[in-house]
């Protein structure tokens, strides 16, 4: 017998992942116009080998996805301000927060980068920038770079207006979320674009990250609490109760990786005792920025104790910000 007709539809399933949209902003025909600041380079430099960890809890709710970016620009004196159409620095220089990782192979990669939303120019966003890098676990500052929309890179980007945003895979794209109502499209470069046009740190402070470490260090989107420990060591003593915190797993893994997990020793209370825990090899942490700041103040802002150190408060203004400065092309 044939089933009767109901006149009920079934509801189709909800796809949540991520979709490409055509682009809204044609490239301009030039190439970017130089734009630099000494003070803004000091500023960056000052915060190489500090944590942003510590930042990031003052400025941001704990699981807001851009709360690191929000204490970069805490740290060089401004007010985070991504969805306005003016750059961050001075109307003129845009900073980007790029995290980077080591895979299981060595090798350093990032993932794709935010631009802007996609109502805003992203040519125009990425006219100058400094690009600031820190490592994807400990969120320890290793570098950063400046860049401009000028030579291949300009090219590359240009070309993007014109590809297929789905199989000929653009360095510059609009992707948004696939969730009715809650679509937020915006313009994206791709990580191939960043390590080969900007360039990518590689120093021992940038940690592994596979699945098996984030399996055991993170729940949703909780960051663990951090304890440096030295490599040969199997425990440390906490930074933020004086309670001791125990390496899990081998010491190879830990020299290998850089982080591994760990577990707090009773008694546990207070924040140690809402937050997993992972401990860090304190030798390849970097040498902390002479004149700005000290080893004690880099282990309280890797662990969030003690007072929260500003970077802008430390640097000294140079007399001359050294702009505008005419770079070739």
């Amino acid at each position: 017998m044939l089933p009767v007709a109901t006149g009920h539809v079934p509801a189709l399933p909800c796809y949540n992942g991520s979709v490409r949209l055509p682009m809204r902003h044609p490239p301009p025909a030039e190439a970017a116009a130089p734009a630099f600041c000494a003070y803004l380079d000091a500023l960056a430099e000052g915060l190489r080998g500090l944590s942003l960890h510590a930042a990031a809890r003052h400025t941001a709710p704990r699981r807001s996805r851009g709360r690191f970016g929000t204490a970069v620009q805490w740290h060089l004196g401004l007010d985070a301000h991504d969805s306005g159409p003016a750059a961050d620095w001075e109307g003129t220089i845009e900073i980007k927060l790029v995290t980077v990782h080591r895979t299981a192979r060595g090798h350093v990669r990032c993932d794709k980068l935010k631009v802007c939303d996609a109502h805003l120019d992203p040519y125009a966003r990425l006219s100058n920038v400094l690009f600031v890098f820190a490592d994807r676990w400990t969120r320890v500052v290793v570098g950063h770079t400046w860049f401009r929309r000028a030579g291949a890179g300009h090219a590359v980007l240009a070309a993007a207006y014109d590809a297929d945003p789905h199989f000929d895979r653009p360095d510059l794209f609009v992707e948004a979320r696939g969730r009715p109502g809650r679509s937020a499209p915006a313009y994206y470069v791709s990580a191939r674009f960043v390590a080969e046009h900007v360039g990518l740190p590689d120093v021992p402070a940038i940690t592994v990250d596979d699945a098996e470490l984030r399996a055991h260090l993170r729940t949703g989107r909780v960051d663990p609490l951090w304890t440096p420990i030295a490599p040969d060591e199997d425990e440390a003593v906490c930074p933020r109760c004086g309670g001791g915190v125990r390496r899990l797993g081998p010491a190879e893994a830990l020299r290998a990786k850089g982080v591994a997990p760990a577990v707090h020793r009773m008694p546990l209370e207070g924040v140690c005792a809402r937050y997993p825990h992972g401990v860090c090899d304190r030798s390849r942490l970097p040498e902390p920025v002479p004149g700005v700041f000290g080893v004690r103040e880099q282990i309280e802002s890797l662990s969030c104790t003690g007072p929260v150190l500003r970077v802008a408060d430390r640097v000294v203004e140079p007399d001359d910000h050294e702009h505008p400065v005419f770079l070739s092309a």
